[in-house]
């Protein structure tokens, strides 16, 4: 691909694979913003598939329209595909033209995995039925000092 012009283009490549929480206080406003960044990164880097659920991808077309408004031509963001890996999407069709192009076979995937909720235990009532459970964070504190409550109301779930 070749740009008949200069793009400017929003950079959300961030290969920190940080999903910051912050438990000790408020966090300072750069690591705030950083914060941001790194699940901008991540919802960009989702592949999303034709079979998926196209709410799935909502938030992405959302945040590509701001930067579209706010006078960008394009984003440049991490491939799930590939550590160090690049895309790029331009929102005109024209500012490029295609020089060449290749066809990939896929030959291997590594997949990668980790927990990401709370887990579920199944827990066994005395008259035999099961049901699923998991830990609920209602309150935060020291292990000698007060609870801060960080709901007002308990998790149903």
């Amino acid at each position: 691909m070749r740009t008949l012009k200069d793009q400017r283009l929003v950079d959300v490549r961030d290969d920190s694979g940080r999903q910051p929480i912050y438990l000790e206080g408020e966090p300072s406003p750069d690591e705030r913003e950083a914060a941001v960044w790194s699940h901008v990164a991540r919802a960009f880097r989702e592949p999303v598939l034709r079979e998926d659920n196209r709410a799935g991808y909502a938030s992405t077309q959302i945040i590509a329209e701001a930067f579209r408004n706010h006078g960008y031509d394009g984003i440049a963001y991490g491939s799930a595909f590939g550590e160090g890996r690049t895309n790029i999407v331009l929102f005109d069709i024209g500012a490029a033209e295609l020089e060449a192009c290749e066809l990939h076979e896929i030959k291997n995937v590594q997949l990668i995995h980790e927990e990401t909720e709370n887990p579920y235990f199944v827990q066994k009532a005395g008259d035999g039925t099961t049901s699923l459970v998991r830990n609920v964070i209602t309150a935060i504190g020291p292990i000698d000092g007060p609870m801060t409550p960080l709901t007002s109301e308990p998790d149903a779930s």
